[in-house]
């Protein structure tokens, strides 16, 4: 198991919702396309406010989308590891949240797009919207013990 980097930082986990962080979101002028700043605060249990700042930080621009790379290394770099699920990176958004375990942090990538299931409960708009939409990638998000 990885040890980790004693520069990481660690964050009081706090109970956002996909709507709260919304909400939040609509206090930044001219902010859109921030589906990857909801992921990395729902990963990391922060607020909207302090996942954008550290987003801006690994290169993102206010308005526009974020590289999965980039929101994989701010994770990381709050204190958590991130561990590609192969056998679930397939199928569509609707099929795939009931298949994964109701506990834990989830990463589903789709095309430009990312959404956060946590313990069961899918935080996003496409569940309702776009069911449908194809998986590409799943990663779980883990707590270094």
């Amino acid at each position: 198991m990885p040890k980790r980097d004693s520069s990481s930082k660690h964050y009081n986990k706090t109970n956002h919702t996909y709507e709260s962080l919304v909400q939040a979101a609509s206090h930044y002028p001219n902010e859109k396309n921030y589906c990857a700043v909801i992921a990395l605060a729902l990963s990391l249990g922060i607020n909207f406010g302090k996942a954008r700042k550290i987003l801006l930080e690994q290169g993102r621009k206010t308005g526009e989308g974020t590289l999965p790379r980039a929101t994989h290394r701010a994770i990381e770099q709050g204190g958590k590891r991130i561990e590609y699920m192969p056998r679930s990176s397939t199928g569509t958004v609707g099929t795939l949240t009931r298949r994964l375990p109701s506990k834990g942090t989830f990463l589903i990538h789709v095309a430009r797009h990312i959404l956060t299931v946590v313990d069961g409960k899918v935080q996003d708009w496409s569940i309702t919207q776009k069911p449908r939409m194809a998986v590409r990638m799943v990663f779980q998000v883990i707590d270094y013990i």
